[in-house]
């Protein structure tokens, strides 16, 4: 496991225990020993020492290929080669904000980050693009903000994904992102995919991407005055403007609502944070389940329960098995998770 510590990516190997796999059920229920490591990244390592678990910072770092990127306190993002050592700076980000990195074919790496800039409406937070180490350049459209971006693979090159979060509504775009035999990024045309209600800067979402198609940007938001829930808006091969979204309702509202999804797998797999129940107050879980072709949410599981969540991740093990990371107040913990027939 690879966490950041102030920019600089900390290596550690927790010990997991045994896999179970509960026969009457999709997935790993609560009661069911999940395969988990300890708390914090490098828990596991420190405990086995008597230490305290180690203290990770945020971002988490992105790998990509041969490469990670850890951006420290300052905002600083730097590309370092993934078995260690010294990586120049390749990026000023915004301090606290996630980034997302990914391979591209020939060898190349993507990064994508937030940044403020200053222009005649004022500082602005936009999304910008790294190909390897050149500098950066900008991905959201000129008047445009971003709150969040994440990137993926997509059909030989890249597919960008950011949101802007505004006091008066939230628009979701995307774009395609491929290389030129120059060696230049290429930027395929700006789609606004959905435009949502009112947002907030710590709205976050999700890129969600079957084996061979179809995609889908995850937005958690406000569907109307009364309702809360998962958009799931539909991306094609050519990312178009107005899309409609299919909507999953959660019980309650919730601010911030992580989510997270798998990229290249087919059923997609998708973990979310919601309240468990509509009363204020209720406690929240992680749920997991998957999309259907049409982008309806089919429930599987709620996998933990607590006070509140941080941020989640998920991936999609070889053997089909699904391993969650999640952060809560008490740390952040791993586990895998069995999927049955």
């Amino acid at each position: 496991m690879i966490f950041n510590r102030d920019g600089v990516a900390q290596h550690v190997a927790p010990a997991l225990g045994p896999l179970a796999v509960p026969a009457s059920s999709g997935l790993a229920a609560p009661g069911s020993p999940p395969r988990e490591a300890a708390p914090d990244a490098g828990a596991a390592d420190a405990g086995a020492a008597g230490g305290e678990p180690a203290r990770a910072s945020w971002p988490a770092c992105a790998v990509a290929s041969r490469f990670v990127f850890c951006m420290d306190h300052g905002g600083t993002i730097r590309r370092t080669p993934l078995w260690g050592g010294e990586g120049p700076p390749i990026g000023a980000g915004r301090r606290g904000t996630g980034i997302s990195a990914i391979p591209l074919p020939g060898g190349h790496t993507l990064l994508a980050f937030l940044s403020d800039r200053k222009t005649s409406e004022g500082a602005v937070t936009q999304a910008f693009a790294v190909l390897d180490d050149k500098p950066a350049v900008p991905l959201s459209e000129e008047g445009s903000g971003a709150t969040f971006v994440a990137l993926s693979p997509w059909k030989g090159g890249a597919l960008a994904m950011y949101i802007d979060a505004r006091s008066a509504l939230t628009p979701v775009h995307a774009r395609t992102v491929g290389v030129t035999p120059e060696g230049k990024l290429e930027l395929g045309p700006d789609a606004v995919l959905f435009v949502g209600d009112a947002g907030e800067s710590r709205m976050g979402g999700a890129l969600a991407i079957g084996a061979d198609g179809p995609a889908f940007a995850l937005l958690p938001a406000s569907k109307d005055m009364s309702a809360f829930g998962m958009a799931a808006i539909r991306i094609d091969q050519a990312p178009r403007d107005d899309m409609p979204a299919v909507w999953s309702l959660y019980p309650n509202g919730l601010s911030p609502a992580p989510i997270a999804a798998t990229q290249g797998v087919s059923p997609i797999r998708v973990a979310r944070v919601r309240p468990t129940a509509r009363e204020p107050g209720s406690p929240h879980a992680l749920e997991l389940g998957q999309l259907d072709a049409e982008g309806r949410f089919q429930p599987r599981c709620l996998a933990v329960e607590g006070k509140s969540f941080k941020h989640v991740a998920v991936e999609a093990d070889r053997d089909g098995s699904l391993w969650i990371a999640y952060t809560t107040g008490a740390g952040t913990f791993i586990e895998q998770r069995a999927v049955g027939p």
